[in-house]
């Protein structure tokens, strides 16, 4: 036995077990697409091991009654090959239970609280916020494959997955989703995280100066080079008050100590082609958007 081992699989191995299920719990009846790693043949306290041969993804709940032998060798194996979303035909559905009166998002490099559209392409809205009859606040969003069908939808923070895809995953903490479609060269993040003031001004900080040092290196990659160009990043010089200001603007909406931030990232690739990247939003037309704090907008962003 291995006593030294992480009982973490590697990323290769996790992404075998959560393919060989469809990217949901195998067990009867469950579906949850927020996966664990459970050692059956031989059990970890036997063999610390990382062979997908005998191991199968599980969701929490269904993990720990599979440590206490609820499911023997033969029916997990049955589940390998013959898992409860194959077995159905269905895509992977799930839930976050995130839900604030004040939730602040930070899509593409940019900031948004109290505001209702974070994007909208030709008219349609990408990402949005709706508020439930508590007055908290939940995420909608529509993402398209390269034919303008519906890949991936979420209302009132209820996601659902529509059409085939390489990968998805959600660990068992149900805070994020990483979608991705590697053959339309689309995929999303969306994770849920929760900050102390003092934590949420150091990623502000860290993310404002990031800015700059993206801008100028994507203005090098794709820009031509010239004496305008180099004047451009010349003056593209990062400055903490203008970090300082975005966080006071968060400080003044949010009194609690804690903030809930929902992070979303991602290339989508219709109705245009949009890079959400962590630090910038990348338009066509090597169009850029970062750093910018937009506070109760009816639409934050919007391409026509």
């Amino acid at each position: 036995m291995n006593s030294t081992i992480s009982r973490t699989p590697s990323v290769e191995t996790r992404k075998k077990l959560r393919k060989e299920v469809h990217f949901g719990c195998p067990v009867k009846g469950c579906g949850s697409p927020y996966l664990s790693w459970h050692h059956f043949d031989p059990p970890w306290n036997i063999d610390r091991h990382h062979n997908p041969n005998g191991m199968i993804a599980l969701c929490l709940q269904h993990h720990r009654e599979a440590d206490q032998g609820a499911f023997t060798v033969q029916q997990l194996r049955d589940m390998k090959k013959q898992p409860y979303l194959k077995e159905r035909g269905d895509f992977p559905k799930g839930r976050f239970n995130w839900r604030r009166e004040q939730l602040l998002l930070l899509a593409g490099g940019n900031w948004y609280i109290g505001s209702e559209v974070i994007l909208n392409v030709n008219g349609k809205n990408i990402i949005w916020l709706s508020k439930d009859k508590e007055g908290f606040e939940e995420l909608n969003l529509d993402i398209y494959d390269s034919n303008g069908d519906i890949l991936l939808s979420m209302r009132d923070n209820d996601w659902l997955i529509h059409a085939p895809f390489e990968d998805l995953e959600c660990p068992p903490s149900a805070n994020s989703l990483k979608l991705r479609v590697i053959s339309h060269d689309m995929w999303i993040i969306l994770r849920f995280s929760q900050l102390s003031k003092s934590e949420l001004y150091d990623e502000v900080k860290r993310l404002s100066s990031r800015v700059y040092q993206d801008i100028r290196e994507y203005i090098r990659r794709t820009w031509p080079q010239n004496n305008l160009t180099e004047r451009i990043q010349d003056s593209m010089e990062f400055k903490e008050e203008q970090a300082r200001k975005i966080f006071e603007s968060v400080n003044e909406k949010i009194e609690d100590e804690t903030i809930t931030l929902c992070t979303i990232e991602g290339h989508l690739i219709w109705p245009l082609n949009i890079s959400l990247d962590k630090a910038k939003t990348i338009l066509p037309r090597q169009n850029i958007l970062a750093g910018n704090f937009m506070v109760s907008c009816g639409v934050g962003v919007r391409i026509t």
